[in-house]
């Protein structure tokens, strides 16, 4: 069956441990010298002990909205595109190489080929195409606006609770109507999950597994093995 049916797997908490768009904005940054007062306001928003951060946090809770990342990406203003996507192939090499969450890749590793795997993640396009081109497989993701070839700090899409849609969009409407298997750790996944012939749900937390409770997930618990 692992043959003949397409694996759509999420990223962030499910491929790799960690934040990848976070991730991305914090290699890039690094790499850039002209770019010292950016990573300032970057760790002032991403630290966990950040007042800022745990504002921000307080606030998509109260709101059911991601808010930090749109906030995020205004600091990539002005970059030039191939930049990114420079910093976003280095970067999937690391992540690659170090930060795999081994029990999901055993799921499919070796037993389909990458021709059936999507990797389909609202983190941004240069990081996930980066390690959909490493895998050798297909993929769809959050896209940045750019502008005469240079970033405007701004989301042109955002994939959260929408890769249906992008998948069908880009990949055509049999891909969803054929069985296939799914594997995530985002709640905003559910609908996907569903429809899915056998969900995955990555657990870090086992408190979260009652809001799953409506559907027959198989449910995969990293942080005892990794």
């Amino acid at each position: 069956m692992s043959l003949q049916v397409t694996h759509i797997i999420d990223v962030c908490g499910t491929l790799f441990w960690d934040d990848t768009t976070v991730g991305l904005l914090r290699y890039h940054l690094l790499r850039r010298s002209s770019r010292r007062f950016r990573l300032f306001v970057f760790y002032a928003l991403t630290s966990p002990y950040s007042p800022l951060y745990l504002a921000f946090v307080f606030l998509e809770k109260l709101l059911s909205r991601h808010l930090l990342k749109h906030i995020l990406v205004r600091l990539l203003v002005g970059d030039l595109e191939s930049e990114i996507n420079q910093s976003a192939s280095q970067y999937a090499q690391y992540l690659l190489a170090f930060r795999k969450i081994n029990l999901t890749w055993t799921i499919f590793e070796t037993s389909i080929s990458p021709d059936q795997i999507i990797l389909a993640s609202s983190s941004l396009q240069p990081i996930v195409r980066a390690l959909a081109n490493a895998m050798g497989c297909r993929f769809v993701a959050s896209n940045l606006e750019t502008r005469g070839g240079a970033l405007t700090g701004k989301y042109l899409s955002d994939l959260t609770g929408r890769k249906e849609g992008a998948i069908t969009s880009k990949y055509g409407i049999e891909v969803l109507a054929m069985p296939f298997i799914a594997i995530s750790d985002n709640y905003s996944d559910i609908a996907l999950l569903k429809k899915s012939l056998i969900p995955y749900v990555i657990l870090h937390k086992g408190r979260h597994r009652s809001r799953w409770q409506s559907i027959n997930a198989r449910f995969l618990y990293p942080h005892r093995l990794d």
